[in-house]
């Protein structure tokens, strides 16, 4: 097996300590001769490891100053506002994939006030139990990234979800990340193309952390959505559980007798924006 170069294994341990929470957004990098020393290597190589965290938009350089960790949302930003025309004051924001609720350029005081943004309540690195690891295509061993987080629209909590994703997959992702949507970040900060999710739906009763998470009473029923989020070459890159109250997200039901190709369509159903 070639050994990866000096440069590329100081760029990936960085990435792991981003990754795990060790660096947060907004915290400054070790200066050149700092990381030169920390790792023995010369002024050259950290600065080819540090270009390669700048282009993947894990850090910024910011003059006079030195590095820092980079928010995510820095990334998206411009990407996002050259994407989609902006919405008159009448006009409703259309969803994201999958019905996630589309990205904002973030405000000043922080994603609490957007009109619709992920609260994050536990961002971790575990070992999967069986039903995520057979769901993510994973080996035995591999980990991934747990985390929980409550989706507000206009501060009201609508949605509890859990997501699972590959550890392997996503060694730059942080904490930040998971405060916007998951989609956004994969097609437009890692530039892959998704092809599809597939999702199953059922009504259940709420768990405590689920009631309490939406503020709502536990023999209220929830509306539980499950999915799986594929790459154009068939990758799993992501497993979720998404919960919602039943009578907060109507389902639109759309079935198709032929698809374009002439054979036998798949029903499709989507979420109105008001309800991710």
């Amino acid at each position: 097996m070639t050994k990866k170069p000096r440069y590329r294994e100081i760029a990936d341990t960085l990435c792991q300590q981003v990754a795990s929470g060790q660096l947060k957004a907004g915290d400054a990098l070790p200066t050149e001769a700092q990381l030169g020393e920390q790792y023995g290597v010369s002024r050259v190589t950290v600065r080819q490891a540090l270009k390669v965290l700048t282009d993947q938009q894990v850090i910024k350089s910011i003059q006079g100053r030195g590095r820092y960790v980079r928010d995510v949302q820095d990334a998206l930003a411009p990407l996002a506002e050259e994407a989609r025309p902006t919405p008159g004051p009448q006009e409703p924001v259309p969803a994201g994939p999958r019905g996630e609720a589309p990205h904002s350029a973030p405000a000043a005081r922080g994603p609490e006030s957007l009109s619709a943004y992920y609260e994050v309540l536990d961002f971790a690195v575990v070992l999967p139990d069986e039903t995520v690891r057979t769901a993510l295509r994973l080996k035995s061993g591999e980990r991934v990234y747990q985390v929980r987080r409550r989706q507000f629209i206009r501060q009201t909590p609508v949605a509890f979800e859990e997501v699972w994703l590959p550890l392997a997959l996503f060694p730059d992702l942080s904490y930040a990340v998971m405060q916007s949507s998951t989609y956004d970040y994969v097609e437009k900060v890692k530039h892959w193309v998704i092809d599809r999710s597939e999702q199953a739906l059922q009504a259940r009763m709420p768990s405590g952390e689920m009631a309490q998470a939406l503020g709502i009473d536990r023999q209220r029923p929830v509306l539980e959505q499950r999915a799986l989020g594929f790459l154009q070459d068939g990758t799993v890159f992501e497993y979720s559980c998404r919960v919602t109250q039943g009578d907060d997200a109507p389902l639109t039901w759309v079935t198709y007798r032929h698809d374009q190709a002439g054979g036998v369509a798949s029903p499709a159903c989507g979420w109105p924006s008001s309800s991710r």
